[in-house]
């Protein structure tokens, strides 16, 4: 089976839980994986985001919407 027929496998499987904790722990793993990116990235690109985010945190930002 490829990975998208076991993607729509899945979703099929999801839509049929009606128990609130499982749907809770699988929302929980696919949360932990998204959050799992950043120990991928090198040193620098740690400190590049987390000064982004510092700027961004005290308002030293530039916005990309036009002025009218």
């Amino acid at each position: 089976m490829n990975i998208e027929a076991q993607k729509v496998r899945l979703i099929e499987r999801i839509t049929q839980i009606e128990n609130q904790t499982i749907i809770e722990q699988i929302n929980a793993l696919l949360e932990q994986n998204e959050a799992d990116f950043y120990e991928e990235l090198t040193d620098k690109q740690q400190e590049s985001a987390q000064r982004g985010l510092a700027q961004a945190k005290s308002g030293d930002t530039v916005s990309h919407v036009p002025k009218i």
